[in-house]
């Protein structure tokens, strides 16, 4: 692991030019050492330009291979010969060093439970492969919503399936049809929050807090509906034109309650309880306004409890586990 060592001075001098003199004398003498310190990857001393009251004259910025090099590089015979050099001439020092990672050893010196890390087929250590997924269900969200359709093709693996209230399908058609409904003005926004991922070696799960936001016309009022709950999301890292990439496999959101607002408060909202009580708690009022504007919802999506949910759960362990599908049994494609 390598470890950045920073220590800043401040120096002794009656005027201006005499600081600046022993500036350069310090900024000499360290970045002389390149070269000769094993272990000694970078180093380079900076001169303050700002001329505050309170800042420090010089900064040694510097970066060892490791901890034990830098340990070593504190009696090393160079770095001895300058500290000497420039004894009197510091008057105040101030130091700090830090771990550095950059992709070429797991964060943890042991590897937590159920996470596989090959480091011949792959470099990327854990956490960053779980920021890799995030990045991707927050691209999701924004490019989809903001008609990046180019870009929203990117997060998907070419057998990515996408299930909606509204559309089961792969999501290359599921691209085109949003891509249509936003041309022609539906309004459907997705809010993200907190997001959990699980990685063992070339799968993942993620599980994302979401929000989702309709406005349209229903029964003569416009509204907005309000949908919480998670997208469950089923990954892969898989060799993309010679990168790996985490990509979409399957998206699963799970409904857990909604409500609908009309956008004037004064307005009485009256809807039909009959076709209002045939679609399930967690997605009823979204159900309602799609299927007001004429989409065929599905009625068994997987909601905050129950058998769907579980059955979604015990999908994604297998999925963990090396299970060759991210389904229990083959996807039909429905909806739109």
């Amino acid at each position: 692991m390598k470890v950045r060592h920073i220590v800043m001075w401040d120096l002794q001098g009656e005027t201006a030019e005499k600081k600046r003199e022993v500036a350069t004398l310090v900024k000499a003498l360290f970045e002389g050492l390149r070269g000769k310190i094993p272990g000694l990857l970078h180093v380079e001393v900076g001169v303050d330009a700002s001329g505050v009251e309170y800042a420090c004259d010089v900064v040694l910025y510097s970066e060892f291979s490791s901890q034990a090099s830098l340990d070593a590089y504190a009696s090393h015979p160079e770095h001895v010969a300058i500290r000497r050099r420039l004894e009197g001439l510091r008057t105040a020092r101030h130091q700090v060093d830090y771990p550095t990672f950059d992709g070429s050893e797991p964060i943890c010196e042991e590897p937590r439970k159920g996470m596989v890390f090959d480091e011949k087929e792959n470099s990327m250590n854990e956490f960053e492969h779980k920021l890799r997924i995030a990045e991707v269900v927050q691209n999701w969200a924004v490019w989809r919503d903001a008609g990046f359709w180019e870009r929203f093709h990117t997060v998907w693996h070419e057998d990515g399936w996408m299930s909606a209230t509204w559309f089961q399908g792969p999501a290359s058609k599921f691209i085109e049809v949003s891509r249509r409904g936003f041309e022609n003005g539906v309004s459907i926004l997705h809010f993200l929050g907190g997001t959990s991922v699980d990685v063992r070696g070339k799968r993942a799960i993620a599980q994302t807090k979401m929000t989702i936001s309709q406005r349209a016309e229903v029964d003569g009022v416009q509204v907005d509906v309000l949908c919480t709950g998670s997208f469950y999301d089923f990954f892969e890292l898989r060799n993309i034109d010679g990168n790996e990439e985490w990509r979409i496999v399957r998206r699963q959101p799970i409904y857990e309650k909604d409500r609908m607002d009309p956008l004037d408060p004064d307005v009485q909202l009256q809807l039909d309880q009959e076709l209002l009580k045939q679609f399930p708690n967690g997605y009823r009022h979204l159900a309602y306004l799609q299927s007001r504007l004429g989409f065929k919802i599905k009625r068994d999506m997987p909601e905050l409890a129950g058998a769907v949910v579980q059955a979604l759960y015990r999908r994604g362990e297998k999925w963990l586990s090396g299970d060759a599908s991210a389904f229990d049994e083959t996807p039909v494609e429905s909806g739109l």
